[in-house]
């Protein structure tokens, strides 16, 4: 990750590549189950994708920060498992923002 800070506050940039990778130990490509040769979307490879997440934080006071990030920034679209019941989507793009508060 980057990382930049200052008297007040930080950012923080994380910077993910995940190769595409097999859904399975058997390492299959074909969506068609090995073992018995039927259709099944778990006998595959996931895509690689690139994900970008980016984060704020401020301190307000002595006692309170404001925070906020930024999750799968350029909304990347993605398979991140094929188990255990077929493709799962990735993360979509999230934000939040909050206070932090001390006592």
């Amino acid at each position: 990750g980057v990382e930049s800070e200052w008297e007040k506050g930080s950012t923080y940039a994380s910077l993910t590549y995940v190769d595409e990778t097999f859904g399975t130990g058997s390492n299959s490509t074909g969506f068609v189950n090995p073992l018995n040769s039927t259709p099944d979307a778990r006998f595959s490879k996931t895509d690689d994708y690139f994900l970008v997440d980016l984060s704020l934080n401020y301190q307000l006071g002595e006692n309170m920060k404001l925070f906020g990030y930024l999750h799968n920034a350029l909304d990347e679209e993605y398979v991140a498992s094929l188990l255990p019941h077929g493709p799962r989507p990735g993360k979509p793009r999230t934000i939040g923002i909050g206070i932090e508060a001390t006592f």
